[in-house]
């Protein structure tokens, strides 16, 4: 029997498979900056502005489950790794426009 949090916790799961993917894209194409010599900076800033919304989204969405539904501990210690992650996956692509 599925509860009614399980779904935005399916959703925040989602978001941040996607999360992941555009941050390894954003190292990967960083990286064959560096190695071939080619100018790819506007390409990297707009996938690490689109990780930083995406991040917000994970933000509010995380917020909206505990304030609606008042997770157990396990489903909060859920939310807590989930917002960290997506922090995580916004400073790779920080650190991948320092390059």
């Amino acid at each position: 029997m599925s509860r009614i949090i399980d779904s935005g916790l399916e959703e925040l799961s989602v978001t941040l498979h996607k999360m992941g993917e555009l941050a390894y894209r954003i190292v990967l194409s960083a990286i064959s900056e560096c190695i071939q010599n080619r100018q790819a900076y506007n390409e990297v800033r707009k996938m690490a502005d689109a990780l930083v919304l995406m991040a917000d989204n994970i933000e509010d969405k995380a917020f909206e489950l505990i304030a609606r539904f008042q997770p157990v501990a396990s489903d909060l210690r859920t939310i807590k790794s989930y917002m960290k992650i997506a922090y995580d996956f916004v400073r790779f692509g920080r650190y991948a426009l320092d390059n």
